[in-house]
């Protein structure tokens, strides 16, 4: 028998960023100890065949998916890629010579973006050829960013939403 089932995994990197133009603290360049919690909703697979049954979703497909973003993400540089201090540098490889490894989200560096921009990767990876048959199952997709122990910022992606436009569009069939 399915049941309705959330499972969450939680993962840690270093990172620095800079908010230009803010009124805080945050304008500054500064560092955090980031946590980031994946999580998935929707109703477990019965299939007994499977070693899968039982389960919403692999701990170590959400692994195998999220993981490597977060290794390349480790003791960098979160960049939109407008930050003046880029601009000072001068090229990437001249950041690069300076031992200052960037990476790009393309939006402004708030852990708000940064919520949205992992969500995003990580259903467009769990939608992939891969695995998106075998998780049909998911209906809900959370990343929550944590700057601090006590401040969080969370993006939740309606997987069914995207998994019918990427039908309709001839991505997954």
């Amino acid at each position: 028998m399915s049941y309705t089932a959330r499972i969450d995994k939680q993962y840690a990197f270093e990172a620095a960023h800079q908010l230009p133009g803010h009124k805080g603290k945050c304008s500054r360049l500064h560092g955090h100890s980031y946590r980031v919690e994946v999580w998935a909703k929707g109703s477990t697979i019965v299939d007994e065949k499977s070693s899968s049954d039982g389960m919403l979703v692999d701990y170590g497909d959400i692994d195998d998916i999220i993981k490597p973003i977060i290794a390349d993400m480790d003791h960098t540089f979160l960049s939109s890629g407008t930050e003046p201090l880029l601009h000072k540098i001068g090229t990437l490889d001249q950041a690069r010579e300076l031992g200052i490894i960037t990476y790009a989200i393309g939006v402004r560096t708030t852990a708000e973006n940064i919520a949205r921009y992992l969500a995003q990767v990580v259903a467009a990876r769990l939608l992939n050829v891969n695995y998106w048959k075998m998780y049909a199952n998911i209906d809900l997709l959370g990343v929550a960013v944590f700057e601090t122990a006590k401040t969080k910022a969370e993006c939740i992606i309606d997987v069914n939403v995207q998994r019918k436009r990427m039908i309709a569009d001839g991505s997954l069939s």
